[in-house]
Formats: structure tokens, C-alpha cells, sequence
């Protein structure tokens, strides 16, 4: 995540003072009818747009619109940063075709601290054509620098220390996980 390029957004597009959670989605995936969106607690994202930008045509990420300007470090969804937010939210994923029932929702828990202190929470999430995830979620170290964590589901194919729990069926088409996303605060 490019810090210069958040802190231009922000302050062009919201205040110094909020707080933000970066989104960066990214998924490897041929469909041309790709539908591939997110939504955070019962807000649905609609300002968004499916964006090809790397040479590899089968790379989708998901980026912010403003107007006709587009994002340029994903998703940033901006709050207004009282004195702390401390909130937990769910977050879905959905992945598929448009115009089908041939489509996939993940849902993952988030908890939300954020502070004037530490006001950035940096979630990307990356799935392949195998379906294999892997999330990078940031936190804050104790010397107030940000750290990521990573996650997958195949331990197997990624040599990261953390795996994600085995989610539960929910209907035909949901996954729910209940790894917690997004703690800022060390362990």
C-alpha cells in the first residue's frame, strides 16, 4: 500500500482528521461477465469499478470511483474519526458470473480500531483460479509502525504461518468464516 498516495485521496476526497479501512481486492480469473463486489455490514459498494490495470487481462481488482476519478490504492472507505472507532462489522465477498446462480460469498468478521493514532486498517484479500485465498490484514506494532499478517486456506501452497479456520456452509452459496479481520492492535 502506497501511504503518500492514501494520504492524497484522503485529503482530497475526505478530511485529515478520518479515519480509514483500505480495501485492495484481487482476483485471477478469465470470465469476461465477472461479478466481483464487496459489501461492508449491510452497505452494498456501489462506487465501484472492476478494473483490469496489469498486463495479466485475467487480474481483476476492485477500485474506488470519485465521479470519473478512479482509486488508486483500491477501496479506501473513509470514517469520520470522532476520537476512536471501535466497531465490529462483517465483510462480504462475492465472486462469480453475472446473470448466473454460479456464484460464491464469503463473509468474514472485522473489528475496527482506529484512533487519530492509528488511523489505517489495510485488508487485501487475493484469490486465484483455484479458488486458493490469501489475505494480508495490517495491525499496528508496538512502535506504531503497520505490520501485516497473512492468512490462507492452502497451507499447502503458501508457506504462511496462519491459516484460515475452516468456514461454515451457509446455503448452496456462502461461506462464513470466523477468523477475526482487522485487529489494529498488536498481540
Amino acid at each position: 500500500m502506497d501511504l503518500r498516495q492514501l494520504e492524497k485521496e484522503i485529503k482530497e476526497f475526505g478530511n485529515e482528521t478520518d479515519a480509514c479501512i483500505v480495501f485492495d481486492f484481487g482476483i485471477i480469473n478469465p470470465l469476461e461477465n465477472l461479478d466481483f463486489s464487496f459489501s461492508l455490514g449491510m452497505e452494498e459498494m456501489t462506487d465501484i469499478k472492476l478494473n483490469r490495470r496489469y498486463p495479466n487481462k485475467n487480474y481483476c481488482t476492485i477500485t474506488k470511483k470519485y465521479g470519473r476519478k478512479l482509486s488508486k490504492v483500491g477501496y479506501p472507505y473513509i470514517m469520520k474519526l470522532e476520537e476512536t472507532i471501535d466497531e465490529v462489522m462483517l465483510l462480504a465477498i462475492r465472486v462469480g458470473e453475472k446473470g448466473t446462480d454460479n456464484y460464491l460469498e464469503m463473509i468474514f468478521p472485522l473489528e475496527v480500531h482506529l484512533s487519530k493514532e492509528k488511523p489505517i486498517l489495510y485488508i487485501r484479500f487475493l484469490i486465484d483460479e483455484e479458488f486458493s485465498l490469501r489475505i494480508f490484514s495490517s495491525r499496528y506494532s508496538k512502535d506504531n509502525k503497520i505490520e501485516s499478517i497473512e492468512l490462507t486456506n492452502r497451507p499447502n501452497k503458501y508457506a504462511y504461518k496462519n491459516i484460515l479456520a475452516t468456514p461454515t456452509k451457509s446455503g448452496e452459496h456462502t461461506l462464513i468464516f470466523s477468523n477475526v479481520l482487522g485487529v489494529t492492535e498488536s498481540v
